[in-house]
């Protein structure tokens, strides 16, 4: 059975023209492009800065709470955390603050 509708598949194909080939292909490309990069391009996440500047102690402070509230964060060199910009998370609720 499979076979037959393989044949069929590329006897259809080798009576297609030249032009609508090249349609079906370029169409099955895009439709293949668009469904890896739309996901991707949905994951990213952009952080803004949440403190600076800090001590690592202070820094680990911080990213041990953001732990426990379950807070995705970045942290970098020079005392840097981050949060996602669409974060509802607010500083007030961080140990640096109280």
């Amino acid at each position: 059975m499979p076979t037959d509708i393989i044949k069929q598949i590329l006897e259809f194909w080798k009576n297609l023209n030249k032009r609508v080939k090249s349609i079906l292909t370029f169409s099955l490309i895009g439709a293949v492009v668009i469904a890896v990069a739309v996901p991707l391009v949905m994951s990213i996440k952009n952080y803004d800065v949440l403190y600076s500047g800090l001590s690592s102690s202070e820094q680990a402070e911080i990213v041990s709470r953001l732990g426990e509230l379950s807070v995705d964060f970045k942290t970098k060199s020079g005392g840097i955390v981050l949060i996602p910009s669409k974060c509802s998370f607010r500083r007030k609720d961080t140990p640096a603050a109280h």
